[in-house]
């Protein structure tokens, strides 16, 4: 018996609605991907938003449950009757991950292979709190080829405690737990539902909100994950636990650098009076102080996709700074909704 029932959280947000098979166009969904690559797999997606249902019916799926994070017994009953299960909706969720892998415990009792995890944390949980300065920590960057720096990341940084959580089930067995921490990805997707990030969207949103200018790319993300999808399915991974995290990381960036191109292109819109960027406070715009939007626009998080990289990823999309002025076009759309 091989594996052969998916189930998949976070299908309609911007990472879960965007895997795509290698021999497709790299465009789509990750549920249009999954379903391309392993046509044998039988597909079931969470979905919160009723409204979101038939756009992912729409897309192959015969089964989607509607239902919310907080949903926990169907959530375990699902990854029960999973061999795979893909989360791809929060990061930081106790809760539902604790949810997830009773279920996967559940079904490695009944199959004869341990069932798989693939699971989105991000490289926030390497973030410093420099707060827009570059301090010494800084100078470190994290490599995902190396155990020993996994290892010891400490367990107070974001998302540390879940991945804490999926190391011990893979430790004991109860799953083979997969964990990808993409940087700040860019790009605009093309699911069936959300095709904008967080971090370069919260950018522009500020600029345009004060009137003044305050990296992986999806495509590329997508790759780590179908690598780490078919390493997992290969069944000959025999490493560790903490040799199954995978930074999704490609280039570096300084967000003084994105927001003053952002700020020109805004300016050119004519939807700012000045191309100039300007240092903004944390005080000053009270939604920048927002851990998350903190933790990913100032600080600093340094990482190397080394691991990702031996198993034959090769990120090849534009740049973060080829690409802003679609960002820029798609979230002043949204914005106009």
């Amino acid at each position: 018996m091989s594996p052969s029932n998916l189930f998949i959280l976070g299908a309609t947000g911007y990472i879960g609605v965007f895997f795509r098979a290698q021999s497709v166009e790299r465009t789509g969904s990750v549920l249009t991907g999954i379903l391309a690559a392993h046509p044998q797999f039988s597909v079931t997606a969470l979905v919160r938003n009723q409204k979101d249902i038939e756009a992912v019916r729409a897309i192959g799926v015969a089964r989607v449950v509607n239902g919310s994070h907080e949903d926990l017994d169907t959530i375990q009953s699902l990854a029960a009757q999973a061999d795979i299960v893909v989360n791809a909706a929060d990061a930081d969720d106790m809760p539902l991950t604790n949810a997830i892998l009773a279920g996967l415990k559940a079904r490695s009792k009944s199959v004869s292979f341990k069932p798989i995890l693939i699971h989105t944390s991000g490289s926030g949980v390497i973030s410093d709190q420099a707060e827009g300065e570059f301090v010494p920590s800084g100078q470190k960057i994290w490599n995902d080829n190396s155990e020993e720096d996994i290892r010891c990341i400490p367990p107070e940084k974001p998302h540390r405690l879940i991945d804490l959580e999926i190391f011990r089930a893979d430790q004991h067995n109860h799953c083979s737990g997969y964990i990808i921490a993409p940087s700040t990805i860019y790009g605009t997707g093309s699911g069936p539902v959300n095709k904008i990030s967080q971090q370069v969207p919260m950018a522009i949103r500020t600029a345009v909100k004060r009137k003044e200018a305050v990296y992986v790319h999806i495509k590329d993300l997508v790759d780590l994950y179908l690598l780490v999808l078919s390493l997992a399915l290969s069944g000959t991974d025999m490493s560790g636990s903490y040799a199954k995290f995978y930074f999704g990381s490609v280039h570096e960036h300084v967000w003084g650098d994105i927001m003053r191109q952002i700020g020109q292109i805004l300016y050119d819109m004519r939807v700012i009076r000045s191309p100039q960027a300007v240092s903004v406070s944390l005080k000053m715009e009270p939604s920048l102080s927002r851990a998350c939007i903190l933790r990913s626009t100032a600080n600093n998080s340094r990482s190397a996709s080394d691991r990702g990289f031996a198993l034959g990823w090769r990120p090849k999309s534009n740049s973060i700074e080829e690409t802003l002025e679609e960002d820029v076009t798609e979230t002043l759309a949204k914005l106009q909704k």
